[in-house]
């Protein structure tokens, strides 16, 4: 992430895990990890966070993470991947 980046996850759908946050990086570069897993925060925080998650939308700052792109005609081999979890971000159908 760039200087002074935010990295924002919206739940998942079956990580039940644990990770490691290498914390330097985020110190040295002034980054922001936001987790947010919609119906478990309060109703306190849900708003202000879609608030700016729109903001930086409609700003065009908010880049999706593409985990593959398949032509239609290969929507199956797309399925395929998706049930096998291989990509990491969206699978998207492309013409």
């Amino acid at each position: 992430m760039a200087e002074g980046g935010r990295l924002v996850n919206r739940g998942s759908n079956s990580f039940t895990g644990t990770g490691t946050v290498e914390f330097w990086s985020f110190w040295v570069k002034n980054l922001r990890l936001i987790g947010w897993g919609g119906q478990s925060n309060s109703d306190a925080y849900a708003p202000e966070i879609m608030r700016e998650l729109i903001e930086l939308a409609e700003a065009g700052r908010l880049r999706p993470v593409v985990g593959g792109a398949y032509p239609l005609a290969e929507a199956s081999a797309a399925h395929a991947a998706i049930k096998e979890r291989k990509p990491i971000g969206k699978v998207v159908l492309v013409r």
